[in-house]
């Protein structure tokens, strides 16, 4: 999770936009999305349970959730539907 919203963030800054501080929430809802769609996994909340909370995953499964994360934040725009 922590890396995803890195990955995102730093997108962002280096984005060309400048729309002020997104909102966590927002950042939150699309890394999961992202997560959901590239590493098959339900939430990242925490569930406190092995089997919940650990999943093995590919390297470039990763390598594509972590720079469509960047990619996010790069293209953010509060008036553009953003689609994975």
């Amino acid at each position: 999770e922590k890396a995803l919203k890195e990955a995102w963030k730093e997108g962002y800054k280096k984005s060309e936009n400048n729309y002020g501080d997104v909102s966590s929430s927002f950042i939150n809802e699309r890394i999961t999305e992202i997560a959901k769609s590239y590493l098959n996994v339900s939430t990242l909340k925490e569930r406190n349970s092995d089997d919940k909370d650990f999943s093995n995953q590919a390297i470039w499964s990763l390598h594509k959730s972590l720079k469509q994360s960047y990619n996010d934040g790069l293209n953010y725009s509060p008036t553009a539907t953003m689609k994975l």
